[in-house]
C-alpha cells in the first residue's frame, strides 16, 4: 500500500509538473493577445487625433515604415481639406468597437468599428456623428503593424483603387503618384469662384422643376438621423421591409437606405410586377424581386431622372458645389464618386444646412450607411471623397 501512495504521488507531481507549464503558456498567450490589442487601440487613437483634430502624436513605433509613411500621407490630406473648407472638428470624442479577430500563424486581422463625434467650426450647432470600419494586419513575427486600411475612405480607394486592399501590392511610385494627382484634384475642388448671387443667407430661393406631388421632405431627414446606425433600421413606410444589404457578401446599404428614406417622405414605388430582379421601375419585394434603381447608386439616379409614370418618383439632377446651395436642400439625395473612380460609388440624405458667415456658401450635411458600423449622420458633404464629384437630386413624385 505504502509502494502504491508513493506511486501515486509522484505521478501527480509529474502530471502537474506538466499543467502548470500548459496552463502558465496559455495565460501567456492570452496576455500577449491583450496587449498587442492594446497597442493596435492605442495606435488608432493616436493616428485618429492626428488626423482629425491637428494633434502631433507618435505612432511609427508599433508601425512598420511603410504603412507609417502612408498614414501620414493621409493626414496631410485630411488637413488640407479641413485648410481648404475651414471645416475643423470640435468638442470631439472617438469610442472603439471590436468587430472581428483572426489570427493565424503569422498575422493578427483586427476589424475595429471607429465612431468619432463632432461639431464644426462654421456650423456648432450641428452634431455630428461619424463611424467607419478600419481593418488592421499586426505581423507577429515583425511585432509591428503593417496594414491600416479604411475600406470606404476616399483617400484609400484614391491610393490603392477601387478593388484593392492589400499595400504591398502596389508599388511605391505608383502610390505617389496617386497621391500627387489626388491633392491636384482637391486643390481644383476648392479653388470656389462664386458666379452670380446663386444663394444667400436671407434668401436662398429653392430651384425645382414644376412637380406634380412634393415630398415631405422632414420624415425623410428624420428617417435618416433615427435609422442610419440601427442593426436592423425601420421599414420606411411601414410595408416594404427593410433588408440589410451590407449582409450579402460584396454589397452595400447604402442606396437601399436612401429608397427607404425616400418612401418614409412619401415617393412613390413604380413595381413594374416582374418576377426577378429587373432594371426597370424602383421597388422592393424581397431580395429575389427588385429592381437594381432600389439598391444600386447609379442605376437609382437614371430611374429618378427619367421616370414619366404618372404618381411614383422621379427627380431632377444637378452638380453639387457650395456656390448652388439654391439648387439642393433637406431631404435631397447626394451622390459621390471617388477621386480616380470609374463611377459613383454612394448614396446618402442631405439632412443639415449651414452657410458662410456673409451667407454666400452654403454647405450641405449628410446622413447615410453602408452597414450598421459604416455609416454618418449630419457629415458636412465637402468633407467627403475629397478630390472626386458629387452631384444631388431633388426628389418628387410625377
Amino acid at each position: 500500500m505504502r509502494k502504491f501512495i508513493i506511486k501515486f504521488l509522484a505521478l501527480t507531481v509529474a502530471i502537474m509538473m506538466c499543467i502548470v507549464p500548459a496552463l502558465s503558456a496559455g495565460a501567456s498567450r492570452l496576455n500577449e493577445g491583450q496587449l498587442i490589442q492594446g497597442k493596435i487601440e492605442n495606435a488608432i487613437v493616436l493616428f485618429y487625433e492626428n488626423k482629425d483634430i491637428g494633434a502631433k502624436n507618435n505612432f511609427s513605433e508599433i508601425m512598420d515604415k511603410d504603412i507609417t509613411e502612408y498614414l501620414y500621407d493621409k493626414i496631410t490630406v485630411e488637413r488640407l481639406v479641413a485648410e481648404k473648407t475651414g471645416l475643423y472638428k470640435e468638442n470631439y470624442s472617438l469610442e472603439l468597437n471590436l468587430i472581428n479577430k483572426e489570427i493565424t500563424k503569422d498575422y493578427i486581422e483586427f476589424k475595429f468599428q471607429v465612431i468619432r463625434t463632432c461639431n464644426y467650426t462654421i456650423s456648432k450647432d450641428i452634431d455630428s456623428v461619424l463611424s467607419e470600419e478600419v481593418i488592421i494586419c499586426y505581423d507577429l513575427n515583425k511585432a509591428l503593424i503593417t496594414d491600416f486600411y479604411t475600406p470606404f475612405n476616399s483617400y484609400d480607394i484614391a491610393i490603392r483603387g477601387e478593388n484593392r486592399k492589400e499595400l504591398s501590392g502596389i508599388p511605391y511610385e505608383t502610390r505617389k503618384e496617386r497621391l500627387n494627382n489626388l491633392l491636384d484634384d482637391i486643390n481644383s475642388e476648392y479653388e470656389y469662384k462664386a458666379t452670380g448671387n446663386l444663394d444667400s443667407k436671407t434668401n436662398a430661393v429653392r430651384v425645382v422643376p414644376n412637380s406634380r406631388s412634393s415630398l415631405n421632405h422632414s420624415n425623410i431627414v428624420s428617417y435618416a438621423r433615427d435609422n442610419f446606425n440601427k442593426v436592423q433600421p425601420n421599414s420606411g413606410n411601414g410595408t416594404i421591409p427593410y433588408f440589410d444589404f451590407s449582409t450579402i457578401s460584396g454589397a452595400h446599404d447604402c442606396t437601399n437606405f436612401v429608397s427607404h428614406a425616400l418612401i418614409a417622405g412619401g415617393a412613390g414605388i413604380y413595381d413594374t410586377g416582374a418576377s426577378g430582379i429587373t432594371t426597370t421601375g424602383w421597388y422592393y419585394r424581397d431580395t429575389e424581386n427588385r429592381s437594381t434603381s432600389w439598391t444600386i447608386v447609379s442605376d437609382l439616379h437614371t430611374y429618378l431622372i427619367n421616370n414619366t409614370h404618372s404618381g411614383c418618383a422621379t427627380g431632377f439632377s444637378n452638380s453639387y458645389t457650395n456656390y448652388n446651395g439654391g439648387y439642393w436642400g433637406l431631404g435631397d439625395v447626394m451622390q459621390f464618386k471617388p477621386q480616380g473612380g470609374s463611377k459613383y460609388t454612394h448614396s446618402a440624405i442631405i439632412t443639415a444646412k449651414s452657410f458662410s458667415a456673409d451667407g454666400t456658401i452654403a454647405y450641405a450635411y449628410v446622413t447615410g450607411r453602408t452597414s450598421s458600423w459604416q455609416n454618418n449622420d449630419n457629415e458636412p458633404a465637402d468633407t467627403m471623397f475629397s478630390g472626386g464629384n458629387k452631384r444631388t437630386i431633388y426628389v418628387f413624385n410625377y
